[in-house]
């Protein structure tokens, strides 16, 4: 809920598709007693984001140049857990080998849903990703790290300042 009080920035789309399904993966894999599956959903985003908070107040002090070096190692972790790892959860978790089995018809069309959202997260993870690279991109050519994609739907007093260049305040 506390999404939908802020005024929509670029990524609201994208934020509120991550935080719906999140919020369904957590609920209907505890109502399906699939309650490991989200427990490792969950460990693997916050493993992964556990130095973002960091990397956010660096970058808004004279330690900005240190920012990038954790930012680096966020990037990394993500690459590690949420385009190597979680796939593999994706498909071993839900159609290998230690896919749940389905003994309730009920169980069947959930597990459909479960895959579609887990997708839907995986889809998430890889624009994301490229929006990082970008910003890394950004950092190593002008020396300023600008996040465009947050920035497309400020409202209108700040987007007239087109001269002052926005830091990354989310991820």
């Amino acid at each position: 809920m506390n999404h939908l009080k802020h005024t929509p920035r670029g990524d609201f789309a994208d934020m509120l598709l991550h935080h719906v399904a999140t919020i369904f993966l957590y609920l209907f894999s505890h109502m399906m007693n699939f309650g490991n599956a989200g427990l490792l959903i969950s460990f693997l985003h916050d493993f992964s984001d556990m130095f973002v908070p960091i990397v956010k107040a660096l970058n808004e002090t004279i330690y900005s140049n240190l920012a990038i070096v954790f930012f680096l190692g966020v990037m990394i972790k993500w690459a590690f857990f949420r385009l190597y790892v979680f796939p593999q959860i994706i498909y071993y978790g839900t159609q290998g080998q230690y896919a749940p089995k389905c003994y309730l018809p009920e169980k069947d069309d959930f597990l459909l849903f479960f895959t579609v959202f887990l997708c839907a997260l995986q889809v998430l993870h890889i624009f994301w990703y490229t929006l990082f690279i970008n910003i890394i991109k950004g950092v190593l050519m002008t020396g300023k790290a600008e996040n465009k994609v947050c920035e497309d739907n400020f409202s209108s007093s700040e987007a007239n300042d087109s001269d002052a260049t926005k830091k990354i305040k989310s991820m």
